[in-house]
């Protein structure tokens, strides 16, 4: 009779260690704990609902690497399951790219040296291949090697089995492979399960590495189209993200990015080297908390490695062999929700799931905290937080965005519930500002530009000079205005599987419009951006021309190879496209300045709706200083408050009071107070995207001039969905007569968001002729010289606007 197989891979391991013992079998965090939330608390929930607030991130934060691949398993064996759905060729590549530069690295030429392991085969299978291959004297290094051992339980068998990219035999070295730059400290435990499988079978292991994108060859005039830089490092940055680039000091940051610090920690201080292999043979992890890298480019850089060393503590604080016997043991947990449940609210809470669900049930929520517990627990991934308070908390889990409850209070069950019911009760508000964000619209007799992105990234690198999973911009869609009334919209979409840096020209010279002194966006940190990447892109492209140019003057032998290594074919095509639009000096040599202009003027003249409704702290100055007004939207109408008065910042800060220090002399909590916004709404959960705004309108049903299609009503229904479309037509996928179809849906959504933005400040403009006697005197009708002059809208005491001219 065949056993059941069960396998035991990282993440059993990870979770395990993570201080959630019985946990070890939980992890498909994600789809687990929404089928946990429904068993226990709503079986009517929203299962899409529950999976953006478990992988919710705050608002404003800008990942611009985009990476794709972070997230992808360390189990191999559960990676060849993950869908790519998109990726899958690229990501095929990228593996045998990384292989062969290990081996080029290496001067292994011949292929007859490499084991590949079978994808196709069972992974029984997988560890014979790989013995056999390890007992293979010609065999110099095995790719995707799999080994395990077996522990058998009565009518079970359970492998711990150990997936990596490589084993190098004569170096006797297990590979990783990451799929972006900066290798993190999750690799210490990798480590530790690896080495401790292998030295559980007899395979020597002297070294690890960790293959990764170069984090310093990233940078733009390094990138060729379709090439990654590979780097090899045998040292890890000890923070869980990447490190960023502090005061430009590029080589400061390459020591952090690149794990410098310990691969070659004896040219900064340390009286040895301290990579990877050396934390993982003694079992211990660097101390993060007293890492400090002294000095600079010119005096050097140093490290006091002694506090790093002595402070350490263990990678893992059991024998390998208990661990492995206890998630054996924690098997039984295995899709027992109630058990899961029972443990988590005994484990984090000290109480039972009864017990937690009858407090919660009747509002005694009393020392219902488990901040301490939560912040004990290592090597968890934000996403697995939020589904520990997902599960913990019930429908009681945070209805606003997690900036808004404090560090401490987000993991307290009492402070949530007090933050939130009072959240809820506070007004509407507008303040004074927020028309001074819109003032340039109001020039009169100048042309408004509303525009928006849309890009999509891949592993690779798209063109010459952008970064692997770096976004590039492959739509937009732009309506320009003059006095309020559309005179021109545009919708364009660049095939994403021809895309060239000319392309991205003509996307500019649309929006460019020499009447406008108002281009309007909805998050300006993502527009701005990628307008003065392209015009560096730009820049540097006409520099490697120039410089080609030059060394084929002088004959210089090394042309061929700089014109071959820099793919110098599409940056040349590229010249000669920009010297016929006209972007030439008096020489008629390529003029980046010219084009510049375009860029600058554009983001100089930005108008940023969202500025109207992020969050700011309240130690903001522009808070502080400005008056504050309530309003009530009731009956499809926005009404003034029937005070009609305005309020100072003091009075503001009395009516967004939360929680004080002496709510509950039970429970452990932080005093908070709501983060104000220049339009305030507590319907947007404290965050202020524009389809929540949008949401917000179309919900309370408001008579605006402008209004949006239902985005559920299109084929195209938001930005994942059109990124995922372009990057299937990069990636081949979409076909010539399918990719015309989408481009209509892709432009529809697109002007779909222009729209919205038109309507938004439509939304901000009907507060204030609610709110005050006269903003229609101004609208349209200011004088561009006096707006140029950063004067500013004020509203007296008896609700009048004047603009005021410094």
């Amino acid at each position: 009779m065949n056993k059941e197989i069960i396998k035991i891979g990282f993440n059993h391991f990870r979770i395990y260690n993570s201080g959630l013992k019985n946990l070890s079998w939980f992890t498909n965090f994600e789809e687990k704990s929404i089928e946990l939330y429904k068993e226990i608390w709503d079986k009517s929930a929203d299962s899409e609902d529950l999976l953006n607030f478990i992988t919710s991130d705050e608002e404003g934060d800008e990942d611009y690497s985009n990476e794709l691949h972070e997230n992808l398993n360390f189990d191999d064996d559960d990676t060849d399951q993950i869908e790519i759905k998109i990726e899958n060729k690229n990501f095929e590549k990228y593996v045998n790219e990384a292989l062969e530069f290990y081996l080029t690295k290496n001067n292994i030429t011949d292929k007859n040296q490499i084991g590949f392991v079978s994808s196709k085969l069972s992974i029984k299978d997988k560890i014979k291949q790989t013995i056999d291959f390890l007992n293979d004297p010609k065999i110099k290094v095995i790719s995707k090697p799999v080994l395990g051992y077996v522990e058998d339980k009565i009518n079970k068998e359970f492998l711990i089995n150990s997936s990596v990219f490589a084993y190098d035999k004569d170096q006797k070295k297990i590979i990783y492979l990451k799929y972006s730059s900066c290798p993190t400290q999750e690799y210490y435990l990798k480590g530790m399960f690896d080495y401790s499988i292998y030295k559980k079978l007899n395979v020597d292991v002297e070294d690890f590495s960790i293959i990764c994108i170069d984090g310093i060859k990233g940078g733009n005039r390094f990138i060729i189209k379709n090439k990654i830089n590979f780097i090899e490092t045998k040292g890890v940055w000890q923070g869980k993200n990447k490190p960023s680039l502090n005061n430009g000091d590029l080589n400061k940051f390459n020591i952090k990015i690149n794990g410098l610090l310990y691969e070659k920690a004896s040219l900064f201080g340390a009286n040895f080297d301290l990579p990877l292999s050396y934390w993982v043979k003694r079992n211990l992890f660097p101390n993060v908390s007293v890492l400090k890298i002294n000095g600079d480019l010119e005096s050097g850089y140093s490290i006091k490695y002694e506090n790093i060393i002595n402070n350490a503590t263990n990678i893992i604080d059991e024998p390998f062999n208990t661990i492995v016997n206890n998630i054996i043991e924690s098997s039984k947990y295995i899709d027992d929700y109630k058990l899961i449940a029972n443990y988590l609210t005994n484990e984090l809470l000290n109480i039972s799931l009864d017990e937690l669900k009858n407090k919660i049930e009747t509002e005694r929520l009393e020392n219902l905290n488990f901040y301490n517990k939560i912040n004990a627990l290592k090597w968890l991934k934000k996403e697995e937080i939020n589904s520990l308070c997902l599960i913990l908390m019930g429908k009681l889990h945070h209805q606003n965005g997690f900036k808004l409850y404090g560090i401490k209070n987000k993991f307290n069950l009492f402070a949530v519930k007090k933050i939130d019911d009072r959240f809820a009760k506070l007004p509407y508000i507008v303040c004074t500002e927020a028309l001074n964000i819109i003032k340039k619209i109001h020039i009169k007799d100048s042309v408004t530009v509303w525009y928006d992105y849309e890009g999509f990234s891949s592993i690779f690198p798209i063109i010459n000079g952008m970064g692997p999973n770096r976004q590039i911009i492959n739509q937009v869609s732009i309506i320009k205005t003059f006095n309020g009334k559309k005179i021109w919209n545009t919708n364009l979409v660049i095939d994403t599987k021809k895309i060239k840096l000319i392309d991205l020209i003509e996307l500019i010279e649309n929006i460019y419009d020499i009447n406008a002194f108002a281009y309007v966006v909805f998050n300006k940190t993502y527009e701005n951006y990628r307008n003065s990447e392209i015009s560096d892109l730009v820049y540097q492209t006409i520099k490697k021309v120039e410089k080609y140019e030059q060394l084929c003057e002088s004959e210089d032998p090394r042309r061929h190879e700089f014109y071959e290594v820099n793919n110098l074919k599409d940056d040349i095509e590229f010249v000669e496209e920009f010297i016929k639009k006209g972007y030439v000096d008096e020489k008629n040599n390529p003029d980046h300045y010219k084009f510049d202009k375009l860029i600058q003027h554009i983001n100089n003249n930005t108008v940023d709706l969202a500025d109207a409704f992020k969050y700011y702290s309240l130690q903001n100055e522009a808070i502080q200083k400005t008056k504050y007004y309530k309003f009530t939207v009731k009956d499809k109408l926005i009404h003034k408050d029937k005070l009609s008065k305005s309020y100072d910042f003091e009075d503001m800060k009395e009516k967004i009071w939360l929680l004080g220090k002496d709510e509950d002399k039970t429970t452990d909590f932080e005093p908070c107070y709501a983060k104000l916004a220049f339009t305030f709404l507590n319907d947007l959960k404290n965050k202020y995207s524009i389809k929540k705004i949008e949401n917000f309108i179309t919900s309370n049903d408001l008579k605006l001039k402008t209004r949006i299609k239902p985005y559920k009503d299109l084929e195209i229904k938001n930005g994942t969905m059109a990124m995922a479309e372009a990057i299937k037509r990069h990636a081949g996928i979409t076909g010539e007569f399918s990719w015309e179809k989408i481009t209509e849906s892709l432009k529809e959504y697109c002007e779909n968001d222009v729209i919205a933005m038109i309507m938004v400040y439509e939304f901000i403009m009907e507060i204030f002729r609610k709110i005050t006697n006269n903003i229609d005197d101004f609208e349209y009708k200011l004088n561009i010289n006096d707006v140029k002059k950063d004067s500013k809208y004020v509203i007296d005491d008896n609700l009048n606007i004047d603009f005021l001219v410094n």
